[in-house]
């Protein structure tokens, strides 16, 4: 400054920076200044979207940088201080804008009075765009104890996660599960300070898998994002990102219009493409009902199924469930045989169901319907017959079918069929999410 008063304003203190040519002291219009130091900003970035406010955030960002590293740190955030102060050190910023070139918490003072701010609160939460990758780079490094409220605020996340993760990881490994949701939340890249990567090429890019929540907790979030009517803050309860849970009630819906099951009454993703628009009411037990559909959703996870059988089942309860019934209905002995098998392995016997059989009128068809009655006892299955029963979802047979209902039993959790379509509904969304990534539906 003092050589610009030398060499522009003939040794006039008080001139301004952008004075007008009659005078040293007369500032030209405003506007006329924002517009001139814009253009050459934007000339000199190639940005053509910077502003002259921008400015602000990146001097705050430097200089909180140097406030809170010792030393050049190395690794990426070596390379960004770098990239930002080419040979200046740490100690020597804080030198000059403190007085003392050690780390002291007088630096994130100083800062926000050198940027005019009440507090370094303000300068933290608005100006400071580095903060995540700082916190990322010495999370983990230190071993430190830390309560339940400051690992919440280390971690940006609620309290009551980081206690939920303490319960599901144990407290040695909860730290670990809470970096890497902290990691995905803030959704940090490794920045790189190569090449520039052109628009047209990014969708070549390889994309970062996301972790999907087990399917109690996407029986949770479903519950809890229709009752509220609301996804704001799921994605930190659950651990995971917004992008995954969008996932998930795009896949509910999905299956919802497919099956018919509208416990959940999910909205549909494209409401307005329907002739008549579809109104559905969330299912009053829901609640009621969550703890026991959850202890057996934990059972799915948790059986060394195949990856096959698992779909297999998925696709016959589909096939199966009508939104008007207590009962499946069931088309073939080879679907039959397959659900019944799956439902065993998950703690269910042949024994808790009960088989229904149409009656009929017809001498030919009652000696039909007898050795199908012979046959489902054969599986252990106890048989009653139904006088109405619509037909299957068959095109080719609409009339070959029984129906298959679950009953009340203490060798299984679950009380009754209704729970029973929820559990497998979102075991089926649970499966839509994963696809063929068997090694994840194996742990």
């Amino acid at each position: 400054w003092l050589l610009h008063v030398e060499t522009f304003a003939e040794g006039d203190a008080l001139s301004t920076l952008f004075p007008k040519l009659a005078g040293q002291r007369n500032l030209i219009d405003r506007n006329l200044c924002v517009r001139a130091v814009v253009e050459l900003l934007r000339t000199a970035t190639g940005d053509n979207q910077i502003r002259l406010r921008h400015l602000r955030h990146t001097c705050a960002t430097r200089l909180h940088l140097a406030m809170m590293v010792d030393e050049v740190p190395a690794g990426t955030l070596g390379s960004i201080y770098i990239a930002l102060w080419n040979d200046v050190t740490p100690k020597q910023i804080r030198t000059i804008l403190v007085g003392d070139s050690r780390l002291t918490r007088r630096g994130l003072f100083a800062v926000a009075l050198f940027m005019g701010h009440a507090s370094p609160d303000v300068t933290h939460r608005h100006y400071v765009h580095l903060a995540d990758i700082i916190l990322k780079e010495w999370i983990g490094k230190v071993p430190v104890t830390m309560d339940g409220k400051a690992l919440s605020y280390a971690y940006q996340t609620t309290y009551e996660n980081v206690r939920q993760a303490r319960s599901r990881f144990g407290k040695e490994s909860s730290s670990s599960a809470l970096s890497a949701h902290f990691t995905r939340q803030t959704a940090i890249p490794i920045p790189k300070l190569g090449t520039f990567i052109p628009p047209d090429d990014e969708a070549n890019l390889p994309r970062r898998s996301q972790p999907l929540p087990p399917p109690a907790d996407i029986d949770r979030l479903l519950s809890l994002a229709t009752m509220r009517d609301s996804i704001d803050g799921l994605a930190d309860r659950f651990l995971t990102t917004v992008d995954v849970v969008g996932s998930v009630l795009l896949s509910a819906s999905t299956l919802q219009e497919r099956t018919g099951f509208t416990g959940f009454a999910i909205p549909h993703a494209k409401s307005d493409d329907y002739w008549i628009p579809n109104t559905v009411q969330r299912q009053e037990s829901l609640d009621k009902e969550s703890k026991r559909v959850r202890r057996f959703l934990e059972i799915i996870r948790n059986t060394p199924l195949d990856t096959s059988e698992f779909n297999s089942a998925s696709q016959i309860w589909q096939d199966a469930y009508h939104p008007h019934l207590n009962y499946l209905v069931i088309n073939k002995r080879s679907e039959l045989v397959q659900l019944l098998d799956a439902l065993k392995k998950f703690g269910i016997p042949a024994k808790d169901f009960e088989a229904l059989v149409p009656e009929v009128q017809n001498e030919e068809e009652r000696a039909i319907l007898a050795s199908i009655e012979q046959w489902l006892l054969s599986q252990g299955l106890p048989v009653h017959r139904k006088k109405r029963m619509p037909q299957s979802s068959s095109k080719f047979s609409p009339y070959n079918r029984i129906g298959l209902m679950l009953r009340a039993s203490k060798s299984h959790p679950l009380g009754y069929q209704r729970t029973l379509n929820r559990a497998l509904f979102i075991t089926s969304v649970w499966l839509q999410l994963t696809g063929s990534y068997a090694t994840e539906l194996n742990s």
